[in-house]
């Protein structure tokens, strides 16, 4: 018989420790029935912070033209989201567009550049509520020509998050003990649980709106943030 090369040899003990290794650092087999579920949990908050949009649109004839239109409106609608929201970290322009708007030509001619529209969308983030109306009044009296959207949220979403977990597990371990009960069985031990991924809380909105003036105040109400949550759950089948 040949002799085995010493590499060989070393090859094998290492193949072996990290076989062995691997096989400490697995779970061991769940022996028994077991039962595998997902729950599914809710809760609901009272928003704390406010993100209001507002946009801006201008012609001219040339792209600058255009442009400068909507910047000075533009410009007016920050100051006066400065003055209410009390910082100008809070606020940010979050979308420019400029685009060239044709004339509607007859026949086989191609269609000319008549003028330019430009865009601005104005984001104004509050913590203060009660604020809001004013916001979208003092954009719209400025000149802002439509509001994106209104959203609302939670500036710390642990707690809500916690809460809809908890609700998540209770309604695993039901299904679970209804899934045991008809099996003429019972829940053991809890084997494992992860959670999914949760898509957490979701922002409440207020549909866009087009605005020609801001004649009376604005009414803005927040309503609830829902935080969801969902768990896969396995519990052991016991006699």
């Amino acid at each position: 018989m040949k002799p085995i090369p010493a590499f060989l040899l070393g090859m094998g003990v290492l193949a072996a420790v990290g076989f062995q290794g691997m096989n400490q650092g697995t779970l061991a087999p769940v022996q028994g029935p077991v039962v595998t579920v997902s729950g599914n949990g809710e809760s609901s908050s009272d928003p704390d912070e406010a993100t209001v949009r507002v946009g801006v649109q201008a012609q001219g004839k040339t792209a600058k033209e255009a442009q400068d239109k909507a910047s000075v409106i533009a410009q007016k609608i920050i100051a006066e989201a400065v003055r209410i929201a009390g910082d100008r970290k809070q606020i940010q322009t979050s979308d420019l567009s400029l685009y060239p708007q044709y004339t509607n030509e007859t026949g086989n001619q191609p269609p000319k550049i008549a003028g330019y529209q430009a865009s601005n969308v104005i984001s104004v983030r509050l913590t203060d509520l009660t604020k809001v109306g004013s916001v979208v009044d003092a954009a719209t009296s400025n000149g802002a020509n439509n509001v994106q959207g209104i959203y609302f949220g939670l500036k710390d979403k642990k707690a809500a998050t916690g809460e809809a977990l908890k609700n998540a597990v209770n309604d695993a371990r039901a299904k679970a003990e209804a899934i045991a009960g008809g099996l003429g069985m019972k829940l053991g031990d809890l084997v494992v649980v992860e959670e999914q991924g949760a898509p957490g809380p979701r922002p409440m909105m207020m549909a866009r709106a087009e605005f020609k003036s801001a004649d009376a105040s604005t009414p803005v109400e927040g309503g609830q943030v829902e935080t969801s949550a969902g768990v896969n759950v396995t519990y052991r089948l016991v006699r």
